[in-house]
């Protein structure tokens, strides 16, 4: 009896996934919201953009260090959409130069950060001005480079009375291993911007929180992006 109740549960979880998907996706459309608008998020498609970035890492009883870098992107540039301007006010060693282009410019660097899977979906808060929507993303479509988003949650924020996605946050829920770091704490949040013209989202700011385990000590890291003069690319 106990296996045609497991095995009955098996069969009745896809049917379950499928009618919270279309639940959720009957509301989004009764309160004006296109179902698919991750897929509208970030768009470097049709915007060139100026960015600053401030890096900050401490280790547990010490004041840390800090670091800035200002970059520009344009989606349509060759051979790199992305360029390292200046570092800490300066210009940019060949070092730097490399090791940024490494991460941004690379071909698994620029690979899509994944699809989100819509069974995931499901309805966290709601009142009469907002609404918090969690989603997974579908581990198959995740690059190398973001394979730690599988044990990762997303939660997306909604703004009711406007009709506009306003942030997005994932964090982690289980360690994770980020190239060579253990880390036991991720926190990522990202405001948006609605441009009209392309009826798509561009990110205003960017923080993310990072706690990693290193020889035996956790080092907080911290980046913060700051995006400026979107500008739209014909």
């Amino acid at each position: 009896m106990k296996k045609i109740i497991l095995w009955s549960l098996y069969l009745m979880t896809p049917l379950c996934l499928l009618a919270q998907q279309k639940a959720v996706e009957d509301h989004l459309l009764a309160l004006g919201f296109d179902p698919n608008f991750l897929d509208q998020t970030d768009d470097k498609v049709h915007y060139s953009f100026d960015a600053l970035l401030t890096i900050h890492s401490e280790a547990e009883g010490t004041d840390g260090s800090s670091e800035t870098q200002t970059f520009s992107y344009h989606p349509k540039r060759k051979p790199y959409r992305y360029v390292l301007e200046s570092c800490n006010g300066a210009k940019p060693t060949r070092e730097k130069i490399d090791q940024f282009n490494k991460d941004h410019n690379g071909e698994e660097s620029s690979a899509d950060m994944g699809k989100p899977d819509p069974k995931s979906m499901k309805i966290l808060q709601e009142n009469d001005s907002s609404m918090v929507i969690s989603f997974k993303y579908l581990k198959s479509s995740l690059p190398h480079k973001y394979k730690f988003l599988k044990d990762c949650e997303g939660e997306i924020y909604l703004d009711k009375i406007n009709k506009r996605l306003t942030e997005i946050k994932f964090y982690n829920t289980k360690p994770l291993r980020i190239k060579i770091f253990k880390a036991t704490k991720l926190e990522l949040i990202q405001y948006l911007d609605y441009m009209p013209e392309t009826n798509s989202y561009v990110v205003r700011e960017e923080s993310m929180d990072l706690y990693i385990k290193l020889f035996g000590s956790i080092i907080k890291m911290n980046e913060s992006t700051v995006y400026s003069n979107y500008q739209m690319v014909k």
